[in-house]
């Protein structure tokens, strides 16, 4: 097996793409990495499990580019599964770098996409085997391995329902849930996105309404989704420790010292109110509508600790501009424990946003974006900060 870092460099990749069927006959210009997922080393080598599994967009002359999905196994592995997927879904097997390949909109856990597709829909957001979002004029479509869109449907339409409480976030209502092809179907909002609307002038009054919709989010009944508890998250953090400094050993006694240190709060973290969370909050899931925010992808809805929310915000933060950034969290933070003071709890606060820091750390590593390594001990540095300023507030 060659190198793993291969397969996320685009230049690398041009060469055995070009020998892909119906790419063989045209010249690529560029390839794009969309997506990867790298799994950590292995502590058994003869693993059977899939390495790395890379999304790319392939720029020919000819026409716009083309989506093709790569899935690296023991040569093998490749052999038995290209030979199980008979002649109408079989990926290529380029044996030369031990990868199976499927052109989009074919995908082995997606198999609804083909159906999907046509002239008039737009492909918003893919996650090969594992969703994808469609436009198709003002429709959306959110398309899903599994039968999670049944459930989500539910979600949108209960909290929209919702919508007009005083306060409350925004919610598009549901259409529609389709059990064959999998997908959930709902009515667009021209709404513009919230960080571009965003300015120091209409910062402060803007996160009062981002605290308050989010305070009512957590006041909602009845919950969807899964437990969260705290004791779940320390034992995360403890194996993202443990990824990390296989991942990357130059890190190992930091991030195995920082989880560590999570576990070890954990208890006293633990006596938080549970209530309805959003689960993966930040910025770019609200929009701006008149005087009222929206929120979307309510996929990772669960039950767990509000301040949960409120450290994926401040983590996630896509701002450029470090002190509107700076503002921007500080005043949600400052709105939200206003608005619900017997939920919020400092320590508790920066307890979540290192285990935040860890998990993104640790993702670095899985995406391998450019610049990952930096990025991912930049991420750490941050989780240690604040579990060094979690223990200076420890009561004596």
């Amino acid at each position: 097996m060659l190198d793993l870092d291969l397969y996320t460099d685009p230049a690398a990749m041009r060469l055995p793409l070009q020998a892909l069927p119906g790419l063989d006959a045209t010249p690529i210009r560029r390839v794009a990495v969309l997506h990867a997922a790298r799994r950590a080393p292995r502590r058994d080598p003869a693993s059977r499990a899939c390495r790395i599994a890379v999304c790319y967009g392939v720029e020919t002359g000819e026409r716009a580019a083309r989506i093709v999905y790569g899935k690296v196994y023991p040569s093998e592995v490749c052999a038995e599964l290209s030979a199980q997927a008979g002649a109408s879904g079989a990926p290529a097997w380029l044996r030369e770098i031990d990868m199976l390949l499927w052109r989009f909109p074919r995908d082995p856990g997606l198999p609804q996409l083909g159906a999907l597709l046509d002239d008039s829909t737009e492909l918003v957001r893919y996650r090969p085997e594992e969703r994808a979002t469609l436009r198709r004029g003002t429709l959306y479509a959110k398309t899903f391995r599994g039968s999670e869109g049944a459930e989500l449907c539910e979600r949108f339409g209960h909290l929209a329902r919702r919508s007009d409480d005083s306060g409350a976030f925004e919610v598009a209502a549901p259409q529609r849930y389709d059990a064959a092809t999998r997908t959930f179907w709902q009515r667009g909002v021209a709404a513009p996105a919230l960080a571009s609307a965003l300015r120091a002038s209409n910062c402060d009054r803007l996160m009062e309404l981002a605290a308050r919709g989010l305070a009512r989010l957590h006041a909602a009944a009845p919950r969807f989704g899964p437990a969260r508890p705290v004791a779940d998250l320390a034992a995360a953090a403890l194996r993202r420790g443990a990824k990390i400094g296989r991942c990357m050993p130059e890190l190992a006694q930091a991030a195995q010292r920082t989880a560590a240190a999570l576990a070890a709060h954990a208890s006293a973290m633990a006596g938080a109110p549970l209530a309805q969370i959003h689960g993966d909050f930040h910025l770019d899931q609200l929009r701006l509508r008149g005087d009222r925010l929206m929120v979307f992808d309510l996929d990772e809805l669960a039950v767990g600790d509000p301040l949960e929310d409120l450290a994926s915000f401040v983590v996630k933060c896509p701002l450029t501009d470090a002190q509107l950034a700076l503002r921007v969290c500080e005043h949600l933070i400052e709105a939200y424990a206003r608005c619900r003071p017997a939920a919020f709890d400092l320590r508790r606060l920066d307890w979540h946003l290192a285990v935040q820091w860890m998990h993104k750390a640790s993702r670095a590593y899985v995406w391998q974006r450019p610049g990952w390594r930096a990025a991912a001990a930049q991420m750490l540095a941050e989780a240690e900060r604040c579990v060094a300023q979690l223990e200076r507030s420890v009561p004596a």
